[in-house]
């Protein structure tokens, strides 16, 4: 088994300078033209504001941000030299990460656990 501490994960994406034009620290409104709101980017939503609103309600929280976490997995199978054994990749990032950032860079989205499950003989 394969892991890395999410909380250091977490912490070096928020560090990264290839992300600081694209970061959003706090939640934020965009509008457009006829200032109609556009939901762009996770931190234009309703959703952030309501949980960054909460935060600040409790004044212990003063320079906290939320950093919404992503996880997600996925099944690949290798069979060259591996016996047919099946992985569980999990993968982590965090949502202060403005999409065209997202979408441009390949450190956004980071394994953080990798599981072997070997296929049992039947």
């Amino acid at each position: 088994m394969y892991y890395c501490d999410p909380d250091t994960v977490i912490r070096q994406m928020h560090k990264n300078p290839d992300f600081a034009d694209g970061f959003d620290p706090v939640p934020r409104h965009k509008f457009d033209k006829k200032d109609q709101q556009i939901f762009s980017d996770f931190m234009t939503g309703n959703w952030v504001w309501r949980k960054a609103n909460k935060i600040a309600e409790n004044p212990n929280n003063k320079g906290a941000m939320p950093i919404p976490v992503i996880a997600g997995s996925d099944k690949t199978t290798v069979s060259v030299g591996t016996g047919q054994n099946e992985y569980y990749p999990l993968y982590l990032s965090i949502r202060n990460i403005q999409n065209r950032v997202r979408r441009a860079h390949q450190n956004v989205l980071v394994p953080i656990a990798f599981l072997a499950i070997p296929k049992s003989g039947r």
